[in-house]
């Protein structure tokens, strides 16, 4: 049975696509930093729920030696690490400038650090999670330049793993997720929904579908897809 890393997947879109992974028989791994019940409430969810193998394992991605951890209990747990989703993120819509570094260490380590750990440990893909914001930056200045570092390390990791892993990116849209109502007002929420046809955020599950989709199929690499119901397309 393969195995699938997803960071960040405690709740919200994480928790979303960890469930399709299980749902198509994976076993999952949730990294958290610090929602230890949320983590092992959502891996009981999933054994009991897919019949699957789930761990909860905690650790900071900003850290090398965390990251190493991390990485070496799946492969302890499950034989393999098959699949790696660089979702993990903290977001602050104005951050003060003592929180930045951490924000900014928290996306851009993560990615660089588990994908070179988990190419050594034989993952077949990884997908890194961005944000819309860096097609169309409504004021996230901060955000949207750290979400571009992981789509710059996307393409780069893609071409030098060509051959041997593949690596894509999702940019996804405006999900019912806590982060999203916890620092958007009901105006701006309005907004994005005015812009989409069936006038609903998008729901982390249906995200989890995009991701898995790229995550499996042998023809993508190197790709960056936005799944944002046209948000972005719409100037919104």
């Amino acid at each position: 049975m393969k195995s699938a890393l997803i960071t960040g997947a405690s709740r919200g879109i994480g928790k979303g696509i960890a469930e399709v992974f299980a749902r198509n028989g994976y076993n999952i791994a949730i990294g958290y930093l610090q929602s230890a019940d949320l983590a092992k409430e959502t891996c009981d969810e999933l054994i009991n729920e897919y019949d699957i193998d789930s761990i909860a394992i905690q650790g900071d991605v900003s850290i090398l030696n965390d990251c190493k951890e991390i990485v070496n209990e799946v492969v302890n747990r499950f034989g393999s690490i098959d699949i790696l989703v660089n979702n993990a993120a903290q977001y602050r819509r104005y951050p003060e400038e003592k929180e930045r570094a951490g924000l900014a260490l928290t996306k851009l380590n993560s990615v660089e650090f588990l994908s070179q750990i988990a190419h050594e440990r034989g993952v077949e893909s990884i997908v890194n999670i961005s944000s819309m914001y860096t097609v169309n930056n409504r004021n996230a200045l901060f955000a949207t330049s750290y979400q571009a570092g992981v789509e710059s390390m996307t393409y780069n990791f893609a071409k030098n793993y060509r051959g041997k892993v593949r690596v894509n990116g999702v940019r996804p849209g405006a999900c019912a997720t806590d982060m999203l109502l916890e620092n958007h007002s009901d105006e701006e929420i309005e907004k994005f929904l005015s812009a989409v046809p069936d006038q609903e955020l998008i729901d982390p599950i249906e995200m989890g579908t995009v991701v898995y989709f790229i995550a499996t199929n042998n023809l993508l690499t190197g790709q960056i897809i936005t799944a944002d119901k046209g948000i972005t397309l719409c100037g919104e």
